[in-house]
């Protein structure tokens, strides 16, 4: 009941609560950038204000790094008369600038309008991407379906999405975890109603799950070197304390 209710707050409380958050943090680390709740990340770059509607953290050789999708850029001059709009569908932070994909360009003059489209075009901008990662939620705390959407997104674009795919099914098997965890611990408590020493086994039931979270996290980053699929990567310690907490009722019964 208790892993069903935690799976809950993780799913509807968390994702909210951490958006909130990291607002927050945004607005207290940079003045010219926001973070609005459904309109996305707002910047001032310079005489343009910079909208993204979302962004997702990706792997790369080097590291994290940053994707930023449905990207909007208002130019305006001096006097506040609107130059340009663009719109990107995406942005990447290459060799120390960023690149926009899918770019649709539209300039306002004397005579009109006139419209443009690019397949690629480089972005000189002052945003950080050091930054612009305050306002990406961790996988870990994202909702399931924003997961799943992110993935289609980085499958899409064939782009690495092994963080949201782990933090995903880290995420379903969280109640079975739990209850083999339980289970493993369960001897514990039946034997505080033999003998003494209720203090000495709550800390040895403390030690035995702080230890096996490092040890859960540590065969899931192993498994990740070894490209193993992340389903079985977070099965994997699962059936390994199933087995556990088998092998302790059976002693316990012998």
């Amino acid at each position: 009941m208790l892993s069903v209710v935690a799976l809950l707050d993780a799913e509807y409380a968390m994702p909210p609560a951490e958006a909130r958050a990291q607002g927050i943090l945004l607005a207290l680390t940079a003045r010219n950038i926001a973070a609005a709740t459904g309109t996305g990340l707002w910047a001032r770059d310079g005489d343009d204000i910079v909208n993204v509607r979302s962004a997702l953290a990706t792997h790369q050789v080097m590291g994290r790094g940053i994707e930023l999708r449905d990207v909007r850029i208002y130019q305006f001059d001096a006097q506040g008369r609107l130059l340009s709009i663009r719109w990107a569908a995406g942005a990447n932070y290459r060799d120390g600038h960023w690149q926009l994909e899918h770019l649709q360009q539209t300039r306002f003059g004397a005579t009109g309008a006139t419209r443009s489209v690019l397949s690629t075009a480089t972005w000189k901008t002052g945003l950080s991407p050091r930054l612009l990662e305050l306002s990406v939620l961790s996988p870990n705390t994202q909702a399931i379906s924003d997961l799943l959407r992110n993935i289609e997104y980085l499958h899409g674009n064939g782009l690495d999405a092994r963080v949201y795919t782990d933090a995903l099914w880290q995420r379903l098997f969280y109640p079975l975890n739990v209850l083999m965890l339980v289970l493993c611990t369960l001897p514990l408590a039946f034997g505080t109603l033999r003998a003494g020493g209720f203090g000495k086994r709550l800390l040895i039931g403390l030690l035995i799950a702080v230890g096996w979270f490092f040890l859960q996290r540590a065969l899931v980053n192993l498994a990740i070197v070894y490209s193993v699929p992340a389903w079985l990567a977070n099965l994997g310690p699962i059936l390994l304390l199933a087995g556990v907490a088998i092998w302790v009722f059976r002693r316990r019964h012998a």
